[in-house]
């Protein structure tokens, strides 16, 4: 995204592409990534957002479609999965100071998010599932009800249904931990 303007960028989809003075857009069909570096301006990245909002009507997107904002060095597993090649690692050496300047923008935007500088960054781990005896629920939305699944029909998802589910499992030295999701059918209705 330069100036607000959409500028198409050629070549195989990798981290290298994303420069740290620059914000992007990642059009992943039912939602829209705006990746955005640490070292962009705050004009350049209130443009950024809009750009995103006008490129999902100029392409005459549903409103629902999500647009998700991503920081340089807090990408979430959903966006990184999108690229060929993404180095391994947890957090880059700059992620402190990284997070300092979040803050400080976030601030200067007038976002009160006091424990941002200390917080660690988002790790997405995803359980163990079905590894450690873990117990799975699932149900079907139906307008505001919600109807449990019997468990010879989890794992059968129909595009014209939405569905919530609850993964209840043993991490480590933890009682019990929670991993909740949920499965909209492309058919489904709003």
């Amino acid at each position: 995204i330069v100036d607000g303007d959409l500028k198409l960028v050629e070549g195989e989809l990798s981290k290298s592409l994303l420069e740290n003075n620059r914000c992007y857009l990642l059009d992943c069909g039912d939602e829209i990534f705006v990746w955005v570096g640490r070292l962009t301006q705050v004009d350049e990245r209130k443009a950024a957002s809009l750009s995103a909002e006008e490129y999902i009507t100029s392409q005459s997107r549903p409103k629902s479609t999500r647009i998700t904002k991503v920081i340089q060095g807090y990408e979430t597993h959903a966006f990184k999965s999108n690229f060929g090649s993404w180095p391994l690692g947890s957090v880059n050496s700059g992620a402190e100071e990284g997070r300092g300047k979040v803050a400080a923008l976030l601030k200067q935007q007038g976002v009160g998010l006091k424990a941002l500088a200390k917080a660690a960054p988002v790790i997405e781990e995803v359980p163990p599932l079905l590894e450690g005896g873990g117990k799975m629920e699932v149900w079907r939305i139906n307008g505001s009800a919600k109807t449990p699944l019997p468990n010879e029909e989890i794992g059968k998802f129909y595009s014209g249904d939405c569905y919530i589910t609850l993964y209840t499992y043993h991490a480590g030295d933890r009682k019990e931990d929670y991993f909740l999701g949920c499965w909209i059918g492309k058919d489904s209705l709003e």
